[in-house]
């Protein structure tokens, strides 16, 4: 492995999802996007639902996480995600109705109730489900 590539590894309960050598690593972090390059410091923080995304063979791959951890250093990021979908996968008209089912759920709650948390949950999922299935960055309403 070059001095300046990392080994990264994505996995879910139910399998590894990506395992290889990357140039670059972005991810959703509990305090936004971070980055990750060869030579990175240690470090441990928690994954938000968001884009994943991740330099390989010379293209750019994107995928959605619905949260989890990420543990960087000694030339490696792993990432143990909840889920984990390839972003060219997802239906976009799906993830919207998912969307409105829980902003439609969190209209009917009471921000204390678990219905409500499990609701904003689901949102949080469903736009970053839509953010990395269309590019966008911007909220997907």
């Amino acid at each position: 492995m070059a001095d300046q590539s990392l080994q990264l590894d994505v996995i879910t309960p139910e399998r590894q999802v990506f395992s290889g050598e990357v140039s670059a690593v972005i991810a959703p972090g509990a305090r936004g996007q971070f980055g990750v390059l060869g030579g990175h410091v240690r470090y441990v923080t928690e994954v938000h639902p968001g884009p994943l995304t991740f330099d390989h063979g010379g293209r750019t791959h994107r995928y959605v996480v619905g949260g989890g951890f990420a543990q960087v250093g000694d030339g490696r990021v792993m990432v143990l995600a909840d889920r984990c979908e390839e972003a060219s996968t997802i239906d976009v008209e799906q993830a919207r109705r998912d969307m409105a089912a829980a902003e439609k759920t969190m209209l009917e709650s009471l921000p204390t109730d678990r219905a409500y948390l499990d609701a904003q949950a689901a949102q949080r999922l469903a736009i970053a489900r839509i953010q990395a299935a269309t590019g966008a960055a911007a909220s997907p309403h």
